[in-house]
């Protein structure tokens, strides 16, 4: 399984994608990054466009302290998304305004007051989606095995 990780974080938060990427790996899923260095011609990055198309589902990733930006980034890549009816599950922390996207489920999160550990938190997130799909035989969009 191929998950495309759409992210908007602050400095502080940036390793969390490196960590994702090593508890995803532990499952035989694959994290796609885009490429933010990748500059952009008013409108979404063909790293990013290529990358969407290539994964199976989309997770976002959105913290307070994130620039607008990268904010503006999200969105696009959320719209892009869509329009390939990718399955879409938001971990956005309070207070951040992300555009409404159908096929989005959205986890709000408060860092300061964390039900679990971030490690068991993404554990969790990724065996949640990857039995679902397990055990229906059919992915979250619809489609079939």
């Amino acid at each position: 399984m191929k998950v495309f990780l759409s992210y908007a974080v602050g400095p502080w938060d940036a390793p969390i994608a490196a960590r994702l990427r090593a508890v995803a790996a532990v499952y035989d899923i694959s994290i796609l990054l885009p490429d933010r260095t990748e500059a952009l011609d008013n409108g979404l990055p063909s790293d990013a466009q290529a990358k969407i198309q290539e994964a199976d589902a989309i997770i976002v990733l959105a913290t307070n302290s994130a620039p607008a930006d990268s904010l503006n980034l999200v969105n696009l890549e959320l719209q892009y998304a869509t329009q390939f009816r990718k399955p879409i599950i938001a971990l956005v922390e309070e207070g951040v305004q992300l555009l409404p996207i159908a096929l989005t489920q959205v986890v709000y999160f408060n860092r300061y007051d964390p039900p679990f550990t971030r490690a068991s938190w993404w554990t969790r997130l990724i065996k949640s989606e990857t039995n679902k799909s397990d055990r229906t035989g059919q992915h979250s969009d619809g489609s079939r095995e």
